[in-house]
């Protein structure tokens, strides 16, 4: 594994466990967030997350 790649994802997985549980909280509280979320794939950075 290249030196750019441990470094993606040190500083990716903690930003990661925040996220899912916002997610999880949009889908519970906001109406019509769980349709939005299966026409968008992409929701945080295009194409990669």
């Amino acid at each position: 594994m290249t030196a750019s790649c441990r470094t993606l994802i040190r500083v990716a997985s903690p930003i990661h466990v925040p996220l899912q549980n916002e997610e999880k909280v949009l889908r519970r509280e906001l109406p019509g967030h769980a349709e939005y979320c299966l026409r968008t794939r992409f929701r945080l950075i295009p194409f990669v997350w």
